[in-house]
């Protein structure tokens, strides 16, 4: 952290909100060559008790990673990143992903920053929970 940047426990990052369509569905497929008929074939989806087609996880798991990743620049390195995915999310729904600081350590001039993560569906539900584990060099020791 530099000196125009102060993180504490409690600190909120700005929301985010995506609303992944199914074009974003095919895309995401292409990038990551994740195929599975669950992200794209209706009737298989259903077959298997769903609403409708998912939402890759990975993609849900992105769009944390970028909220994170935008806030720490310029000076903080993602170094650690987890989620686990509590339940579906389906296209063209709205998703919230939010981000708490939940711990600041100093070490030297380093400082490392945990991160709770959460993605929400539009009744509020936690679809995903992460951690992230931001490090930021040359931080000062003035944090509380």
């Amino acid at each position: 952290m530099t000196a125009a940047r102060v993180v504490r426990v409690g600190d909120r990052i700005e929301p985010a909100a995506v609303t992944p369509s199914r074009e974003d569905l095919v895309r995401y497929a292409s990038a990551s060559q994740d195929f599975a008929p669950l992200h794209y074939d209706e009737s298989y989806a259903k077959s298997r008790g769903f609403d409708a087609v998912l939402v890759h996880g990975m993609l849900k798991a992105g769009y944390l990673g970028s909220l994170v990743s935008e806030w720490a620049a310029p000076d903080g390195v993602i170094r650690r990143f987890s989620v686990r995915y509590l339940r579906p999310d389906y296209p063209d729904q709205p998703l919230l992903c939010r981000a708490e600081v939940t711990s600041v350590v100093m070490d030297g001039d380093s400082a490392e920053v945990e991160i709770a993560l959460t993605t929400e569906n539009a009744a509020g539900e936690p679809t995903v929970r992460g951690t992230a584990v931001v490090v930021f060099a040359g931080a000062r020791d003035d944090l509380s």
